[in-house]
Order: C-alpha cells, then sequence, then structure tokens
C-alpha cells in the first residue's frame, strides 16, 4: 500500500512538473511572424477577424477606423468622423457583427458594420462606472466585455447590452491594451516592455517581459 501511493505520488509531481515546465515555456516570449503597417498610424486598437486587420488610430484630427487584409492592403475605411474625437481601443462582437471603437475623454464608444465601416450607433452605457474617465483598451471573450481605463483596473461588461458587471485589480498601473486568450487576459502596462498575464478563473498574475521581441534601432 505505502508503495502504491508513493508511486502515485510521484506520478502526480511529475505531472505537476512536467504542466509548470509547459506553462513556463508559454510564457517565453516569441515572434512568430511580422505583419506590414503604416508607420503613420497612431495605433490605439487592433484586432484581427476572418483573415481582416480591424484598427483604430487616435490624435485629434487624425483618428481613423481601417478594415485591411493581412499584407497590409486597406479594404475599408471609416468616414466622417470628427476632428473632436480622439479614438482608442476597438474589439470585434462577433454576435452583433459590429466593431466596437472607445474613445478617450468623448466616454462615447462607436458601433461600426465590420463589412462596410458604417458608423451604425453612438453608445454611451459603457462608461456609466463614474470612475471610467477615460477609454483606453478593450477586448471580447465569451460574451463578455474587458476594458482599460489607465489604471489598475480592468472593468467588465455584458457585450449584449453593455451593462456593468465587476472590475479586476492587476495591481499595475496604466493598463493599456488587453487581449483575452483561452481564460487568460493579456496586458500591456503603458510605456513598458511588460506584459500581465491574468487568469481569469485562478486570478494569478504573472509579469512577462518582451524587451528581447523589440527590435533594436
Amino acid at each position: 500500500m505505502k508503495i502504491q501511493l508513493f508511486i502515485l505520488v510521484v506520478a502526480v509531481l511529475l505531472l505537476h512538473m512536467e504542466r509548470m515546465e509547459r506553462m513556463e515555456r508559454m510564457d517565453t516570449p516569441v515572434a512568430y511572424t511580422t505583419l506590414k503597417h503604416n508607420d503613420n498610424y497612431f495605433t490605439q486598437g487592433l484586432t484581427i477577424y476572418k483573415d481582416y486587420i480591424y484598427e483604430s488610430t487616435g490624435l485629434y484630427g487624425k483618428s481613423g477606423v481601417y478594415k485591411l487584409t493581412l499584407d497590409g492592403t486597406l479594404v475599408q475605411q471609416a468616414k466622417n468622423i470628427s476632428n473632436n474625437v480622439f479614438l482608442e481601443g476597438c474589439t470585434i462582437i462577433p454576435e452583433k457583427k459590429i466593431l466596437l471603437v472607445l474613445t478617450w475623454k468623448k466616454q462615447e464608444a462607436y458601433e461600426y458594420n465590420i463589412e462596410t465601416l458604417e458608423l451604425q450607433s453612438v453608445v454611451e452605457d459603457i462608461y456609466i462606472p463614474l470612475e471610467i474617465k477615460e477609454g483606453w483598451g478593450i477586448t471580447y471573450s465569451n460574451s463578455f466585455l474587458y476594458m482599460s481605463n489607465g489604471t489598475e483596473y480592468i472593468y467588465k461588461f455584458n457585450s449584449h447590452d453593455y451593462s456593468y458587471i465587476d472590475k479586476i485589480n492587476l495591481r499595475h498601473k496604466r493598463i493599456n491594451e488587453i487581449e483575452v486568450v483561452d481564460n487568460v487576459l493579456y496586458a500591456n502596462i503603458w510605456r513598458t516592455t511588460n506584459i500581465i498575464k491574468y487568469h481569469l478563473h485562478l486570478k494569478t498574475i504573472k509579469l512577462i517581459d518582451i524587451a528581447e521581441l523589440i527590435p533594436i534601432s
């Protein structure tokens, strides 16, 4: 009985070690490919959906929303964007077939048709929590939206009606762009090479430095 128990414990430990090693490998930054990009764009949001790149760019008088092929060819461009708008992050909401784009300080978000990039509606509900003064990054996952505002918090919303659900404290301020993959939220800290890895179920936080991926100019 003791021998069997010992073998079981060893097997569990080996499985745990293998899993930890696999997770460590996953945390090692690797650049798999590079895509062409217009250097004149002040990129605020970027997402890939059905082999197209959707990008929102910022600055007053220069903000834009673009749909491009993976090789960088422009397919569609949103029209009539006010000079008083500074666009921020963007994400696709598949069930609505829209691209949702945040604004920096206007406390509005815009719904664009994913095929034509025509403006469909203006959204204010996503800024209902009074502490959200600015829009920074946003991403979609499993009918939820996750939004950053330059603080240490990520705000969670229902993607159907934009109702506020909860907020997550990532313990690091100036959270900027965010993505969710397999229940793991990745968030970069503005003006650093650090990416926060936060497991939505386990509530664990880890920092990953991607400095080695940045070309030396």
